[in-house]
């Protein structure tokens, strides 16, 4: 009898009292964590595509030569970036890196993008 009361336990013995609640709190703190990585990566992502995309779209310019691969580049990003344009013989290189944001307003670290091409003038 004495072994089942050792087992059994006393409604009225409050010592774990609250601790699912701290546990469930712990819990949220940890998922929340978890989502706001997420979320930060995905908004790298999405800056480092929309880089790229706006980097090959000032690479075509340039190998045209009929405008501003820098204006082109910038104005397809939609946000301040740093775009260098180097030209050599029959090539031309256009790099940006422009800074990380995610979806939450964070903002930190750099994304960069490059894209070569050949100029068109001096394709035979």
């Amino acid at each position: 009898m004495s072994a089942l009361r050792g087992r059994c336990r006393d409604p009225s013995d409050a010592s774990d009292a609250g601790m699912v609640t701290v546990e469930i709190a712990l819990g949220v703190v940890a998922v929340m964590v978890v989502i706001g990585f997420v979320l930060a990566v995905i908004g790298a992502g999405q800056t480092r595509a929309s880089l790229c995309q706006a980097v090959r779209e000032g690479a075509r310019e340039a190998s045209i030569g009929q405008g501003d691969p820098v204006a082109v580049a910038t104005r397809s990003f939609g946000h301040s970036l740093d775009v260098s344009v180097n030209r050599s013989d029959r090539w031309v290189d256009v790099s940006a890196t422009a800074p990380l944001s995610s979806m939450l307003g964070w903002s930190g670290g750099q994304a960069s993008c490059s894209a070569g091409t050949l100029i068109e003038q001096a394709v035979p």
